[in-house]
């Protein structure tokens, strides 16, 4: 693990105003193990772009298919709807 850790950091400049003491080593926090590749994380991505797509777009169909219903009773109660179903 230490021979990681050098071989990791042995590349990274520590300046006068770093966190890390000067002549100390910086050790990650985790380990550099991929959870997942970039390709899996792409495909996570375009799932929840469709799955929020298609929420959103959906939400705002029912809410026009509503009113639209709505407006139709309303014209219906008051008589002013003058088509002809032929």
């Amino acid at each position: 693990m230490s021979s990681t850790i050098k071989s990791t950091t042995k590349n990274i400049k520590v300046y006068e105003t770093s966190i890390v003491p000067k002549g100390e080593e910086l050790a990650p926090v985790r380990p550099s193990g991929y959870v997942a590749t970039s390709m899996q994380i792409e495909v996570l991505h375009v799932i929840v772009f469709v799955f929020l797509f298609f929420a959103i777009f959906g939400g705002i169909w029912k809410l026009a298919t509503q009113n639209e219903k709505k407006e139709e009773t309303e014209v219906n109660a008051t008589g002013l709807n003058h088509t002809t179903n032929a």
